[in-house]
C-alpha cells in the first residue's frame, strides 16, 4: 500500500511539474506570437533589420552590405543567407500586393517562427535520441518555449532562430549516426551542410560545430567513425561556407567581407569592446530571465548525481552546454551590443539535458520527498514567466498610450512623418516619422569611428537644416546622436514635452541663415 501510495503522490507530482512547465510554454510563447501580428517592432531595433530586406527587394541584393551613406544608413553586421531568404520570400509575397516593407515583415518573422518550430522539433529528438521516452523531448521543447530568453527572436525579424535550429540539426545528425553506429560520409555531410549554412546565418554559429568535431575526433581515435567520411563532412561544411562567402563578396564588391568579418574581427574590437563590466551585466540578464529554468536545472542535476543516472548522451550534450556558456564571455567581452540572445543555443542544451532528467526522475523509483524541490522550481519558472508576459503587456499598452498621445498632441499632428525625426527609438520613424532615416546609431557609430560610412555629420545633419521641421526625443538632452550641434544651434526650438518625449521645432532654415 506504501509503495502505491507513493506511486499516486509521484504520478500526481508529474502531473502538476508538466502542467506547470506546459502553461509557461503556451503563456510565453502565445504571448510572443500575439505581439508578432502588431506592425510595432516586435524587439529591439527590429526595424533596422525589416527595412534592409525591403531594401533589397527595391534596389538589388547588393546594397545590404554598403556602402553606408545618407542614401543608405541601414548598417549591419549579420552574416547574409537570413537576409537573402528573408529578400527573396518578400519578393514572392508582393505579388499578394503587400508593398516591400510590409512584405519584408511578414516573411522575416515567419521565416524566424518557422526556425523556431523546427528548433523544437530538434529538442525533441534531441532529448529521445538513445531511446528515452517521448515525455523527455516534450518537456525539452516546452521548457525552451518558456525560456525569455528565446522571446522575442521567435517572431523577430532576426536570424537567430535560424542559426540555432540550424547547429542544434548538425548536432543531432552527427549524434545519431554515431549511435547507429553508421558514420557514412553521406550522413555526416550532410549534418556538416547543416553547420555550414548556420555559419552562413550568423558568423560566430560556430561553437556546436567545434564541439562536434571533437566528438567525431574522439569516435575516430576510439575507432567508431572512418577517417574518410569525417574529413569529406568538414570539407563539405567548410565548401559551403568559402562558397558562399565567395559569391557575396563578389555581388557586394567586398563589402560583405569586410562587415561581416574584417571589421568585427579588426577595428570593432577596439571600438565596441565591452570588457568585464559588460560581461557581467549580460550575465546577470540572462540568469534573471532563466531564473526558473536554473531553479529546475539544480534540482534536476542535484537528484541526477545522488541517483546516478547520468548517460553518455548526457555528458555529450553537458560539453555542448559548457562550450556554449563559456563562449559568451569572449563574445560579450568583445562586443558592447551583446546580449542575452547569445545565450538561446546554450538554452536548448539546457532544456534537453533537463526533459531528459525530469523523464528518469518522474518515471523511476525516486522519493517523492526527493522530488518536491523539481515540482516548486517548475512553479517558480511559471510565475516567473507570468511576471515577465504581464510586464511585458503592461509595458507595451503603456507605450502605445504613450506614442498615441504624442502623435495626437497638436503640434506633431500638424507635421507631416516625412518632416518629423525621433532620435534613439528608431521604430518610431519607420511607422511614423522620416523611415529613410533609419539606421542604429550604436552600430553606425562605430561604423564612423572605423572610417566605414559616411559621417552623420554631413548627411543628417544636413537633413536636419532642410526636410526635417521636427525633432522629438526621449529626454531633456537637446542632441541628435551623430551631430555636434545641439538643437537649439541648429534653429529647433522646444515647443512641448508629452510624457517622456520632447517635441523640437525648426524655426528657420538654417541654411539659408549661414550656418553650413
Amino acid at each position: 500500500m506504501r509503495i502505491l501510495r507513493a506511486a499516486v503522490a509521484r504520478h500526481g507530482l508529474a502531473v502538476a511539474t508538466s502542467a506547470a512547465i506546459l502553461g509557461a510554454a503556451i503563456l510565453h510563447l502565445g504571448c510572443w506570437l500575439w505581439i508578432g501580428l502588431d506592425r510595432d517592432d516586435a524587439g529591439h531595433l527590429e526595424s533596422t533589420f525589416v527595412l534592409p530586406v525591403a531594401r533589397q527587394v527595391r534596389d538589388g541584393f547588393g546594397v545590404l552590405y554598403g556602402p553606408y551613406s545618407g542614401a543608405n544608413p541601414l548598417v549591419m553586421i549579420h552574416a547574409p543567407l537570413y537576409y537573402r531568404l528573408a529578400a527573396l520570400s518578400a519578393y514572392l509575397v508582393m505579388a499578394l500586393r503587400l508593398d516591400a516593407e510590409s512584405a519584408a515583415l511578414v516573411v522575416g518573422r515567419l521565416l524566424s517562427l518557422l526556425a523556431t518550430l523546427g528548433l523544437f522539433a530538434m529538442a525533441d529528438r534531441l532529448a529521445c535520441l538513445d531511446g528515452a521516452p517521448r515525455r523527455a523531448g516534450l518537456w525539452a521543447a516546452a521548457l525552451i518555449a518558456a525560456s525569455p530568453v528565446l522571446g522575442c527572436l521567435a517572431v523577430m525579424v532576426r536570424p537567430d532562430t535560424l542559426g540555432t535550429f540550424l547547429q542544434t540539426a548538425g548536432a543531432l545528425l552527427t549524434l545519431r549516426a554515431l549511435r547507429d553506429g553508421a558514420c557514412t560520409a553521406r550522413r555526416l555531410a550532410v549534418a556538416y551542410l547543416a553547420f555550414g549554412l548556420a555559419l552562413c546565418v550568423k558568423q560566430h554559429d560556430g561553437v556546436v560545430l567545434a564541439v562536434t568535431s571533437l566528438i567525431l575526433l574522439g569516435a575516430y581515435l576510439a575507432g567508431q567513425a572512418r577517417f574518410g567520411p569525417v574529413a569529406m563532412a568538414h570539407f563539405v561544411g567548410l565548401g559551403v561556407v568559402g562558397l558562399y562567402y565567395g559569391a557575396e563578396h563578389l555581388l557586394t564588391d567586398g563589402l560583405t567581407s569586410r562587415t561581416v568579418f574584417v571589421l568585427p574581427s579588426g577595428a570593432f574590437r577596439t571600438i565596441n569592446r565591452g570588457a568585464w563590466p559588460h560581461v557581467l551585466e549580460v550575465g546577470q540578464m540572462i540568469a534573471r530571465k532563466s531564473l526558473g529554468l536554473i531553479a529546475l536545472g539544480a534540482a534536476c542535476g542535484a537528484l541526477a548525481l545522488m541517483r546516478g543516472t547520468l548517460r553518455r548522451l548526457d555528458a555529450l550534450l553537458l560539453a555542448y552546454l559548457v562550450a556554449e556558456v563559456a563562449s559568451l564571455v569572449p563574445l560579450c567581452y568583445y562586443n558592447s551590443g551583446a546580449a542575452d540572445n547569445y545565450a538561446l543555443q546554450a538554452i536548448v542544451f539546457a532544456s534537453v539535458l533537463i526533459g531528459r532528467a525530469l523523464e528518469r526522475l518522474f518515471s523511476g523509483e525516486a522519493r517523492v520527498l526527493h522530488l518536491l524541490p523539481v515540482g516548486a522550481a517548475a512553479l517558480l519558472l511559471l510565475a516567473a514567466d507570468s511576471r515577465q508576459v504581464g510586464r511585458l503587456v503592461s509595458h507595451r499598452r503603456a507605450d502605445r498610450a504613450a506614442v498615441g498621445a504624442l502623435l495626437a498632441a497638436p503640434e506633431v499632428a500638424g507635421c507631416p512623418a516625412e518632416e518629423r525625426y525621433f532620435t534613439v527609438d528608431q521604430r518610431l520613424n519607420r511607422l511614423h516619422g522620416r523611415r529613410d532615416l533609419v539606421h542604429d546609431e550604436m552600430l553606425y557609430t562605430a561604423y564612423e569611428l572605423a572610417d566605414a560610412a559616411e559621417p552623420r555629420a554631413r548627411w543628417l545633419r544636413a537633413v536636419l537644416l532642410r526636410s526635417v521641421r521636427q525633432v522629438i526625443v526621449p529626454d531633456d538632452a537637446p542632441t541628435v546622436p551623430g551631430v555636434a550641434e545641439t538643437l537649439p544651434e541648429l534653429g529647433y526650438a522646444r515647443t512641448g514635452q508629452h510624457g517622456e518625449y520632447r517635441v523640437w521645432e525648426r524655426r528657420r532654415n538654417m541654411l539659408t541663415a549661414g550656418v553650413r
